[in-house]
């Protein structure tokens, strides 16, 4: 992943250095379809394992970093002269569980992942003229995220613990940073960094180690997110 994504930035940058297209604005309707591709960086995680009886844990659990891909439909709008853009953006990130820490009840080995398909809409701020486009923006949706069934081996335990799947949805957030670069009339290239942040889920779990116990998770989750993109505007 990180090879592909270095080997991509290089692409990028290797076309804006040619001279494949002019430095001109191009008589084009401003619309444009786009891919969407990168990796996510998780920040640090917390979550709350709450049981009938009232008791919490607060765990701390770690995730590995994963992938993102997606698409995208944009509008370079005429009435601001292609300096604002709106954008309905689907991505879909996964991350893969690594450990989990908390000294009273489980600690240990994690298996499982966190995805999460996000739809959001966004509006970018941009530099119109020439090849080059830097953009700043942001964007505001909904997150439907899904957690797997869980393993945790536990040095606490004599059992590994498992805790059943579960769902949300929630708003979510992100700012975003990037440039694009024009390589013909109609094809761009792009690269940028993202931050999305959804509100907390929560959602009914059973906790399974000698016997099952119902119980509510609660997890907040953010990341750190470095794309890269293909477009075709019309």
């Amino acid at each position: 992943m990180k090879k592909l994504f270095c080997l991509s930035v290089f692409l990028v940058l290797v076309f804006a250095s040619s001279g494949f297209c002019q430095d001109k604005a191009y008589d084009t309707y401003g619309i444009y379809l786009g891919l969407v591709g990168g990796y996510v960086i998780p920040t640090d995680e917390s979550a709350k394992l709450t049981f009938p009886a009232g008791t919490v844990f607060n765990l701390d659990p770690e995730l590995k970093n994963g992938f993102l891909y997606g698409a995208k439909i944009g509008w370079l709008t005429p009435f601001t002269k292609r300096i604002l853009a709106v954008e309905l953006e689907f991505n879909r990130l996964q991350n893969k569980f690594d450990s989990v820490n908390d000294p009273i009840l489980l600690n240990g080995d994690m298996s499982g992942k966190a995805a999460i398909n996000l739809f959001m809409l966004n509006l970018l701020v941009r530099k119109p003229d020439g090849r080059f486009h830097p953009y700043v923006g942001a964007g505001a949706g909904y997150a439907d995220i899904k957690v797997s069934d869980i393993i945790i081996n536990t040095i606490t335990a004599p059992v590994p613990v498992s805790l059943s799947a579960g769902s949300d949805g929630v708003f979510a957030y992100q700012v975003m940073a990037g440039i694009d670069i024009d390589i013909t009339k109609n094809f761009f290239l792009g690269m940028g960094y993202k931050y999305i942040s959804p509100q907390k889920i929560s959602y009914d779990t059973i906790l399974t180690a000698v016997g099952p116990i119902m119980s509510t998770m609660k997890l907040d989750y953010s990341s750190h997110n470095f794309v890269l993109n293909i477009g075709y505007l019309f």
